[in-house]
């Protein structure tokens, strides 16, 4: 007996630390879209924050007089040996013998003044303007921090931040490795490259086609429950295996299937929708809530998208499409995102690997 009893103690011993395993396995509660915590890393000032506070600390008590209207050209060496420059209202950033044949330079700019930066220039450390910065095409920058607007020519190379206080507008096949943020609009023109932006606006291409498209719940077809409902409870269906929603379906409440999701052109979800495989909306689709899926997600043009949206391998946004409202800032993040000129997200777009700013032209290629 007492060897059965330290048989069955030693089993449970053995079976305790995979009970929450178990028990999510027999009572699953990851089949509710997942919901983003707008709080947590959303402070886009951060790199800009850190850069004005190193500033200060190398100046110390001269930090204001350094940043003040009409300041006379200096240049000198940080406490940390790094070269810099401060430029006055009527000075451009002076460059040596040796940077100008190398076409790069390795101080620490500071401009009191709206600084135009040359094309086809490397500058290997921050440069910060208390007005605007406008950078030619070809540029190449480590950061950048401007109080006003800051322009991007095409082409041009950004390593590590950069951060607008108000506007930021991007050229045509830049690349911003990094960090990129704004407090106004940013803009973004078509090929360019991104890793993560964030902004109260995000603009992709010259032309937006965003907020075009309304939708009536009275013009449109209310959902049928459908035969292979795993699942219901307070208007929330789980699908086992795929389910395509007919053009101009209305349904309020949430979708959950075990595979592919495909919602009919025209569509309006009051709620959120996951697919346990690929997610696509075809053109003129609405969703109130989030759109996550563990594989793709695909929308098509003139789509509406409230709440976050969430991919664990590609996204490919069509044009016309608004992400986000002005009030509700949200995420788009995949490993890979693909955004179609017309858009607008309202928000962050973070890409792990890759993302890229494409045409409707090379969308359909």
């Amino acid at each position: 007996m007492s060897l059965l009893v330290f048989l069955l103690i030693t089993l449970l011993l053995f079976m305790l630390p995979l009970l929450p395993a178990i028990l999510e396995f027999a009572y699953p509660t990851d089949n509710k879209p997942l919901r983003i915590v707008q709080e947590y890393d959303t402070d886009i000032r951060h790199f800009a924050n850190g850069f004005k506070s190193y500033l200060q600390k190398q100046f110390g008590e001269n930090f204001h007089h350094v940043l003040a209207e009409g300041v006379a050209f200096q240049e000198g060496n940080f406490a940390d040996g790094a070269p810099f420059q401060v430029l006055g209202r009527d000075n451009a950033p002076e460059f040596s013998m040796l940077e100008k044949t190398a076409l790069s330079t390795q101080k620490v700019i500071i401009s009191t003044a709206p600084l135009k930066l040359p094309a086809r220039y490397s500058f290997d450390r921050e440069i910060y303007s208390t007005e605007d910065i406008t950078a030619a095409a070809d540029g190449h920058y480590r950061a950048l921090l401007a109080e006003g607007n800051i322009v991007l020519d095409k082409s041009c190379t950004l390593l590590r931040w950069v951060h607008s206080a108000k506007a930021l507008k991007v050229g045509k096949e830049c690349r911003l490795y990094g960090r990129a943020s704004a407090d106004g609009m940013m803009q973004l023109a078509e090929q360019c490259e991104f890793e993560r932006i964030s902004a109260p606006m995000l603009v992709f291409g010259e032309e937006t086609l965003a907020h075009i498209t309304t939708w009536d719940k009275n013009t449109l077809q209310p959902l049928a429950e459908p035969p292979n409902i795993s699942f219901k409870y307070n208007n929330r269906w789980v699908i086992d295996g795929s389910i395509t929603l007919p053009e101009n379906s209305y349904f309020e409440g949430d979708i959950i299937a075990t595979q592919d999701i495909i919602i009919g052109r025209g569509s309006f979800i009051k709620g959120s929708v996951k697919s346990n495989r690929n997610l696509t909306l075809e053109d003129k689709v609405c969703i109130e809530g989030s759109a996550v899926s563990t594989g793709n997600i695909t929308t098509g043009n003139g789509c509406k998208i409230k709440g976050p949206v969430i991919a664990e391998e590609q996204i490919i946004i069509g044009s016309g499409n608004s992400i986000g409202t002005e009030l509700l800032l949200t995420t788009v993040t995949a490993p890979v995102v693909a955004v179609t000129t017309g858009t607008i997200v309202y928000g962050s777009v973070w890409a792990l690997e890759r993302a890229l700013v494409i045409t409707p032209e090379s969308a359909v290629a």
